[in-house]
């Protein structure tokens, strides 16, 4: 695929990095000469210092002939027009980042005024993906493919959580639900499960279902939570902003502490619900002042990592019982397994996915490569096309004597993806996803005995 990302910021970097990975001709455009020169030595695409508005460099970077032209830069106004010449060259498809607040209710009207395929709003994606996590106050992560009718999640069993002492035989019948449960992580080791592996307290469970599914098992087991009433969030962007609102609407009182009065006097007029505190969020006495201790979830979103890890772990040691810390880069969280700290939100890793799932052609393969980076340092995920000579093609999924470590994930047949149960079975033609920690399987038939 022909793709033209302009602008190489966070969200273009990352952008970059994961999409050069899958063989894809890349043009990065950009103005800064230090950036594309960084991009080139560091990943096999060309690079155009330029302006990504300007014909030009639009033509010099071959939009024309490009199947989808994405825009990133800070400036949404930047992109709106970028993706609008895009178009008027050729490009097949066009993706613009737009992230002005005042535009939010208004993106559908730009799309087909602007005739863009797409426009992502990172406060959008971010404020819903963290509506999410304290929906799920035991869930780390939620993620949908196939228009929001499978997710998979990853949960810490917490103290009291009704799956702990429970073996996976018996989580369906149970909790009255059907999911697949794929790996546990324990004690810095990861586990592909039998059916009669048992759950323990502090287990990372990560599991795939259907969406009623995985609905119908968080009613069950208590995870599903709509009892918050309250909610701190220090910084105030964009995200908070977004967020702010999103709360202020479910009922729930919000209070946004930001240190810079201009900000606050912005957030007074886009988020008129929320109580705007003018002080420091970083200094403890002005926390306690302002009630860490009694409110029920803590949101840290400032611009510098280590001070949302620091001012997190002051309220997780003021046993708040939800805290969501914001990290731009991610690998930090692996100094954090230690902590305390276990819910992170990385915007720029959120659009970045949310991005490349739009542009794949195929779900199933944004499922493959979100199970590979998941749990790739542990575990192998691999996907083979079954054949007529394949003696698993016809025969139920519980009558199939399946080697230990590996679990069908899932089966991709027609472009649907099917959540596998002891009844469903491989057809002909139909690709399916294993997860195992056999890293020398070389054909499907190799999963049985």
């Amino acid at each position: 695929m022909n793709i033209v990302i302009i602008g190489n910021g966070k969200v273009g970097r990352s952008l970059t990095e994961n999409l050069s990975k899958k063989n894809h001709d890349i043009v990065v455009v950009d103005v800064d000469y230090t950036k594309i020169h960084k991009i080139m030595n560091n990943y096999d695409v060309k690079a155009i210092c330029g302006n990504g508005v300007i014909y030009d460099t639009q033509v010099k970077a071959d939009v024309n002939k490009s199947d989808i032209t994405i825009a990133v830069t800070s400036s949404d106004e930047i992109n709106l027009l970028a993706c609008i010449i895009a178009k008027k060259l050729g490009a097949k498809a066009t993706i613009a980042r737009v992230s002005n607040i005042e535009y939010l209710y208004q993106l559908d009207f730009m799309m087909k005024s602007f005739d863009l395929d797409k426009i992502v709003s990172p406060e959008k994606i971010v404020s819903e993906e963290i509506i999410n996590v304290l929906r799920y106050p035991n869930c780390l992560s939620i993620t949908s493919f196939k228009d929001e009718s499978i997710k998979l999640i990853e949960i810490i069993l917490k103290k009291n959580n009704r799956m702990i002492n429970t073996k996976i035989i018996d989580i369906n019948k149970k909790f009255k639900t059907s999911v697949l449960v794929y790996a546990v992580y324990r004690n810095k080791e990861i586990f592909i499960p039998n059916y009669d592996f048992i759950l323990e307290e502090n287990d990372k469970v990560y599991i795939i279902g259907k969406y009623n599914n995985i609905q119908s098992l968080f009613l069950n087991t208590g995870i599903l939570h709509d009892n918050i009433k309250s909610v701190i969030i220090v910084g105030g962007g964009n995200v908070s902003i977004c967020l702010a609102n999103k709360l202020s609407d479910l009922g729930i009182k919000v209070k946004i502490i930001e240190k810079d009065i201009e900000k606050c006097r912005l957030i007074t007029h886009l988020a008129p619900r929320s109580k705007i505190i003018n002080e420091d969020g970083t200094i403890p006495d002005v926390l306690l002042e302002e009630g860490i201790r009694s409110t029920d979830v803590f949101v840290s979103m400032t611009d510098v990592d280590e001070k949302n890890i620091i001012v997190s772990m002051y309220a997780s040691h003021c046993n708040v019982e939800k805290v969501i810390t914001k990290i731009n880069d991610i690998s930090t969280t692996n100094l954090l397994e230690s902590s305390d700290l276990t819910a992170f939100i990385s915007p720029k890793e959120i659009i970045s996915s949310y991005i490349i799932k739009c542009i794949q052609e195929k779900e199933c393969t944004f499922l493959k490569e979100y199970m590979t980076k998941k749990v790739s340092y542990k575990v192998t995920v691999l996907e083979f096309e079954a054949t007529k000579k394949d003696k698993v093609t016809g025969l139920l999924l519980k009558n199939l004597n399946i080697k230990p470590n590996i679990i069908i994930l899932a089966i991709i047949r027609n472009s649907s993806i099917i959540v596998p149960t002891n009844d469903d079975y491989i057809r002909n033609n139909d690709n399916v996803i294993l997860i195992t920690t056999n890293k020398f399987l070389r054909r499907l038939d190799n999963i049985i005995y």
